[in-house]
């Protein structure tokens, strides 16, 4: 699911040319987003919903996600 959302967020960024197509100022804004948002749900999971428990590992393949999203981005986009 990162993996789709950071593709997502790239490519309408690149589309707007936001940070003039500056790929290392987005990564940077892309790891903190979906630190918050990933960090976020599995906080709330562990708070409210009963029988559910957060997880570190969740977190961290979130993480990756959003790394092979970056990756498959470089890729594809072949940005200088």
């Amino acid at each position: 699911m990162y993996l789709i959302l950071a593709l997502c967020y790239l490519f309408e960024s690149f589309k707007a040319a936001l940070f003039d197509y500056n790929l290392f100022k987005i990564s940077i804004l892309l790891v903190l987003l979906t630190s918050l948002v990933g960090g976020s749900a599995e906080l709330l999971q562990e708070a409210l919903i009963p029988g559910r428990t957060g997880d570190i590992n969740d977190f961290l393949f979130n993480l990756i996600g959003m790394l092979a999203g970056l990756l498959l981005f470089k890729v594809v986009y072949k940005s200088p």
